[in-house]
C-alpha cells in the first residue's frame, strides 16, 4: 500500500477543508463588520445587497404599459441591521424606478399610479433625484383627492375604515400636455433637470394586522407618453445609483456626528439631506461612545399623537403630531436596530418618556420596564446614533423638531442642542455604570431635563454635568 499517497490525498483534502473553514470565517466576520458599520462603506454594501435582490425578481421584458411589477422590495427595520437609509420599524418603504433619460425614452413619459389609501397612521409619495438623494416633489395622504365615489380616509371626520377609498395620482414631467391631465386632481411634476426621479410611497404604523402595506396592495403603474398619452410598453430599468450622502464626503451638507458625542447627551437637528429624508418629518440626532459608560439615560416629553394602532375611529387633527418615534441605528452602516413608537412608549404621569440604552439583558430589561423606563438594547452598532422623528401633523405644535435650527459646524454645538429651542421635548441624559442602572436607574427620577422650566436652562440636578 502507498502509504505516501494516501497521505498527500489526506493533506489535500485537510487544506481544502482549513481553507473553506477560513473563507467562511472571514466572510462571517466581514459580514458582522458590514452590518456593525465597523467601515464607512457599510452602507452602500447594504444598499446593493437591496438592489441585488430586487433585481432578481425585476421583470425582464413586457408587452404592455403596466409597470406595477417593478415596484421594489419594502423598505422595513423590523428585521435589524438588514437594510440602509435608517428605516423605520413601523414604517415600510417601496421605491418605483422612473427615468426622465433620452437613452431610455426617446420621448417622455408620464406614470399613472391608482391604488388605494392604506389602513394606516401616514401615507405619502415622495419623488427623488437619484443623484441628491433630496426629494423633487412630495404629497402627504391629506392632501390627495379621492376618485370619484371614494373617501379619503386621513381627512378629518371620515371613517378610516371606510370600504371605498381609491385614487389615481399622475407622476409627470414638467412640461407634460396629455389630456389625461386635464382630468387629475393630483398631478405631481418632476423637475426637467432630474434625469433618474425614483418615487417612494410610505407607510407608518399600519393598523394591527393589516401588514406592512396597510392592507392594500400596492398601487398599479401604468406608463404614457407625456404628450400625446398613448401607452409606451417600456418600464424604467433598474440601475444602481448611490446618492452622494452614500458616498465618502461625497454630500459636504451633513455634519460630523461624531461632534455630537459628550457625557451630556443633547440631540441635534439634522435636515436628513442626501438620504432620501421625509419632507413630512424633522429630524434630532446624537451619536453615543460606549467608552463613557455602559448606559445611557434620557428623558423628552411625548407629543400627542392619533391613537390608530387597533384601527377604526376617525382622524381629528387635534393631535399635536401625527406620528414620532426613536430609533437606534449606525451611523457607517445607516441600518436600524430598534424604535420606540409614540404609541408603545411607556411615559410617566408628567408626560415624559423615560428611556435607558443598554447592553442586551433580559433581567435589566425586565426591571426597566416594571419601572416604566423604556430599554433599548445597545446592538452592535460601531457608532450607534439615535434618531427622534416628529412628523408634521395638520396642526401648528410649538415645540416641533422642525423649529429647532439646522447644525452650524461654525457654532458651538452646546448652544444649538434642542432643549433650547423646543424644552423639554428633545431628548437630554447622561451615561452611567451598571452598579448605578442597578441600584436607582442611574437616578433618572432625579434628573430634571434641562428643557424642563425654560427653553435656555442649563442642565441641572446631577453632578455629570
Amino acid at each position: 500500500m502507498n502509504t505516501n499517497g494516501v497521505e498527500k490525498k489526506k493533506n489535500y483534502f485537510r487544506n481544502i477543508l482549513i481553507t473553506v473553514m477560513a473563507i467562511s470565517v472571514l466572510g462571517g466576520v466581514f459580514y458582522y463588520a458590514t452590518l456593525a458599520g465597523m467601515y464607512k462603506g457599510a452602507g452602500k454594501l447594504l444598499v446593493a445587497k437591496w438592489v441585488v435582490e430586487w433585481k432578481l425578481n425585476y421583470p425582464n421584458q413586457v408587452t404592455t404599459n403596466d409597470c406595477s411589477a417593478t415596484w421594489s422590495p419594502p423598505v422595513n427595520g423590523q428585521v435589524p441591521y438588514m437594510l440602509p437609509l435608517y428605516p423605520e420599524v413601523e414604517a415600510a418603504y417601496w421605491m418605483l424606478p422612473m427615468s426622465l433619460d433620452p437613452e431610455v425614452y426617446q420621448r417622455p413619459v408620464a406614470y399613472r399610479l391608482q391604488g388605494q389609501f392604506p389602513y394606516a397612521r401616514y401615507m405619502s409619495f415622495h419623488t427623488y433625484d437619484a443623484i441628491t438623494g433630496d426629494y423633487v416633489v412630495t404629497v402627504k395622504d391629506v392632501d390627495i383627492v379621492p376618485d370619484t365615489g371614494s373617501v379619503n380616509p386621513f381627512h378629518k371626520g371620515v371613517s378610516r375604515d371606510s370600504d371605498n377609498r381609491q385614487y389615481t395620482l399622475w407622476l409627470a414631467p414638467e412640461g407634460a400636455s396629455l389630456p389625461q391631465l386635464e382630468e387629475s386632481d393630483n398631478v405631481l411634476r418632476i423637475p426637467k433637470d432630474v434625469i433618474f426621479a425614483p418615487s417612494v410611497l410610505r407607510v407608518y404604523r399600519p393598523d394591527e394586522e393589516k401588514g406592512t402595506d396597510g392592507g392594500v396592495s400596492l398601487p398599479q403603474v401604468m406608463v404614457f407618453d407625456a404628450q400625446s398619452g398613448s401607452p409606451v410598453n417600456k418600464c424604467a430599468p433598474l440601475r444602481l445609483i448611490a446618492p452622494n450622502s452614500l458616498e465618502n464626503g461625497g454630500d459636504k451638507r451633513r455634519f460630523d456626528r461624531s461632534l455630537t458625542v459628550s457625557k451630556n447627551i443633547r440631540h441635534y437637528r439634522s435636515n436628513g439631506a442626501g438620504f432620501y429624508p421625509n419632507a413630512h418629518n424633522a429630524y434630532l440626532v446624537s451619536e453615543f461612545d460606549r467608552d463613557l459608560g455602559d448606559f445611557a439615560v434620557l428623558k423628552w416629553k411625548s407629543p400627542t399623537t392619533p391613537n390608530t394602532k387597533y384601527g377604526g375611529g376617525q382622524f381629528s387633527q387635534e393631535e399635536e403630531l401625527r406620528y414620532w418615534s426613536f430609533c437606534l441605528g449606525g451611523e457607517n452602516a445607516t441600518n436600524t436596530s430598534h424604535c420606540l413608537v409614540d404609541d408603545e412608549a411607556l411615559v410617566d404621569s408628567k408626560g415624559y418618556v423615560r428611556a435607558v440604552l443598554g447592553p442586551k439583558d433580559d433581567e435589566l430589561m425586565t426591571l426597566a420596564k416594571n419601572a416604566g423606563i423604556n430599554y433599548i438594547p445597545w446592538g452592535i452598532h460601531y457608532r450607534p446614533l439615535t434618531i427622534l422623528r416628529h412628523m408634521k401633523g395638520e396642526r401648528e405644535f410649538e415645540n416641533s423638531v422642525e423649529l429647532v435650527p439646522d447644525v452650524d459646524i461654525n457654532t458651538p454645538l452646546d448652544q444649538q442642542g434642542g432643549e433650547l429651542f423646543i424644552g423639554g421635548y428633545s431628548p437630554s441624559g447622561y451615561y452611567c455604570s451598571e452598579a448605578e442602572f442597578k441600584k436607582n436607574f442611574c437616578n433618572i427620577d432625579k434628573f430634571e431635563h434641562p428643557g424642563a422650566k425654560s427653553k435656555d436652562t442649563e442642565f441641572v440636578q446631577t453632578d455629570r454635568f
